[in-house]
């Protein structure tokens, strides 16, 4: 490893707080996923996972689609699935599937989004690279590939040219999290529903002293919502395609993270907040319809996000 920061991180001893009987690679490791009306790929995420995974722990918010009995016959108990009879959001269903996922003494859980596709050999390629970290981290996520004009990229741009390097942030799709580390810090914040709930979960791991790592190597697909993309002044733009009532949430959730955060990661809440952001705004201005409705949702949700107080974290 090239990069200094990472040196430093896979040569020091755990950080505070950090469970010490963590073995690598990890003895048992559990799949979650969080269901929200699922098509039928989810089925077959859920398949490739009972297949590699010791268990795959599912919370299915308000739609009420699968059954445990589905999986019993090829994957025997692997699988868990508990309902929640209305949508309790992204964050408290993650909380859910770690603590099922501690209850049955997994160290170590990695989640999927329902839209994920994994091949059939993505656990023995990630736990390679796992293992050859000298210290586990807090949560290490998969690079992923991601569809942009009919051409496949890397969800992560690495720095250098180690195959695991540091980041601020990752996103929940792909990421293997400590689960005693994930309870010791208070799990994913529940203030907040579903826009930027691993941002902050990051975020506050690093407050904390853990490491947030990734792979270099991309290891499964993965689409970020409904990606709008075209080719204009020569260059590739994309945009998220949400509708202007996700695009108040998504802006006022962000605007409450930066508040809570900026003290502790100013690159990050600046390069998102003046760089990142005003791109977005401009790419749904090219290329996505009811401009005007999205741009005034955005608005207002930076406003409400600048009133309404920071999100409570532990």
């Amino acid at each position: 490893m090239n990069d200094p920061l990472v040196r430093a991180i896979a040569t020091a001893g755990p950080a505070a707080g950090m469970d010490d009987t963590a073995s690598r690679p990890p003895p048992r490791i559990a799949a979650g996923i969080v269901l929200f009306h699922p098509c039928e790929g989810a089925a077959r995420l859920i398949d490739a996972c009972g297949r590699q995974f010791e268990a795959v722990f599912l919370v299915e918010n308000e739609s009420n689609v699968y059954t445990e009995e589905r999986w019993k016959s090829t994957h025997s108990s692997c699988v868990h699935l508990r309902k929640n009879s209305k949508n309790a959001g992204l964050s408290k269903a993650i909380n859910q599937i770690c603590r099922a996922a501690r209850e049955k003494g997994f160290e170590w859980l990695l989640l999927f989004d329902q839209d994920s596709e994994i091949s059939p050999d993505f656990l023995a390629g990630f736990t390679r690279l796992f293992a050859s970290l000298k210290t586990p981290p807090a949560l290490l996520a998969a690079n992923y590939r991601t569809e942009v004009c009919g051409e496949a990229v890397p969800g992560y741009r690495l720095r250098g040219q180690a195959d695991i390097d540091e980041r601020v942030t990752d996103i929940n799709a792909g990421s293997l999290i400590n689960v005693p580390v994930h309870h010791k810090v208070g799990g994913h914040c529940e203030a907040l529903f579903i826009d930027h709930v691993d941002h902050e979960y990051c975020l506050r791991l690093r407050r904390r002293g853990y490491s947030v790592l990734a792979t270099r190597e991309p290891l499964f697909n993965h689409e970020i919502g409904n990606i709008v993309c075209a080719r204009r002044f020569g260059r590739v733009w994309q945009s998220s395609g949400h509708t202007p009532a996700r695009r108040r949430e998504a802006t006022e959730a962000l605007i409450r993270v930066i508040k809570l955060y900026w003290r502790d990661e100013p690159g990050w809440c600046a390069r998102t907040l003046f760089l990142e952001l005003p791109r977005s705004v401009l790419a749904m201005l090219i290329l996505e319809r009811k401009r005007i409705a999205k741009l005034g949702a955005l608005s207002a949700g930076f406003v409400r996000g600048l009133f309404r107080s920071k999100p409570s974290v532990p």
